[in-house]
């Protein structure tokens, strides 16, 4: 379970620089941390009760959950990033930038990396990168 819950958090921690500039700890990347504790707490329980160790699937499954349980939460964070790496007067283009980022798109791909860590993503991982590019762009940033 270890393992898992390393990728696991290997993968928050691309969702949380998917989403934000900044390079030191920031709100999404300790939310991330907040998420994987759950999912991890989680699992341990689903385990516990049910006698056996559940597959990638189920534990993907239970990360979608929990991601989509606190978008907002992530959104609010990564204005609030935004707005720490660029300055209170760059308010409404983070706040474009929060509403810009396709949470879905990053949610789907964290699920599909959690339920096969070993697949190759970098396709995957490119678009998003060119997704968030675009987002900065659009909203009058430039990527820190």
């Amino acid at each position: 379970m270890k393992n898992q819950m390393k990728i696991t958090l290997a993968a928050l921690c691309l969702c949380a620089l998917s989403l934000t500039a900044c390079v030191k700890p920031d709100r999404a990347s300790r939310l991330g941390d907040e998420i994987n504790r759950e999912v991890k707490a989680e699992v341990a329980w689903r385990e516990a009760a049910r006698g056996k160790k559940l597959s990638n699937k189920a534990v993907s499954q239970i990360l979608n959950k929990r991601m989509h349980a606190r978008r907002n939460e992530l959104k609010l964070a990564t204005r609030n990033d935004c707005i720490e790496t660029y300055g209170p007067e760059k308010l409404s283009q983070c706040q474009c930038l929060a509403n810009k980022m396709d949470y879905n798109a990053v949610f789907a791909f964290m699920t599909k990396f959690r339920a096969n860590p070993k697949g190759d993503y970098r396709r995957e991982i490119r678009r998003l990168d060119a997704m968030t590019d675009r987002a900065y762009r659009h909203c009058g940033l430039v990527q820190k």
